[in-house]
């Protein structure tokens, strides 16, 4: 497998502005567990895809996927990522999840509240999902006081 990505790797430096071959290699290094060259191959089918949802929302996940202090601490390519997803669907589930957490980031928890709140209400009752959001909301309550 590694072998084959390999030289996936290689012909993307041929041919880079085949988007469908960044995406396939992004994808194949996050298998892999390559989260740095993951990043770097989203990147650039980010950069090839600007008003493609799906890339974007993957892009951004790939920036903040592993990372532990995202309240403080975001990567600097990410609050512009979740700028364009906004801008290509505002309503985005996810895009307003990593809204929230970019406004948590930058000190503005009731902005980061608003926009949790909007997905929770898109969440289904009782998911995981849904009581980790809810943790983080409150969360942002202790933070404020």
């Amino acid at each position: 497998i590694e072998s084959m990505v390999e030289r996936l790797a290689a012909r993307m430096k041929e041919e880079p502005e085949h988007l469908e071959g960044w995406i396939r290699l992004a994808n194949a290094y996050g298998v892999l567990g390559k989260r740095e060259q993951a990043r770097a191959a989203w990147a650039e089918a980010a950069k090839r895809a600007p008003s493609r949802l799906d890339v974007q929302l993957d892009y951004a996940g790939a920036l903040i996927q592993g990372r532990d202090d995202l309240a403080k601490n975001l990567p600097a390519e990410f609050p512009e990522a979740v700028k364009r997803i906004r801008t290509l669907d505002p309503e985005n589930p996810l895009g307003l999840f990593y809204a929230g957490v970019v406004a948590r980031a930058e000190g503005r928890p009731d902005e980061a509240k608003a926009l949790w709140e909007k997905v929770l209400a898109l969440t289904p009752e009782g998911s995981p999902e849904r009581q980790q959001l809810q943790r983080e909301i409150d969360a942002l309550g202790k933070q404020a006081n």
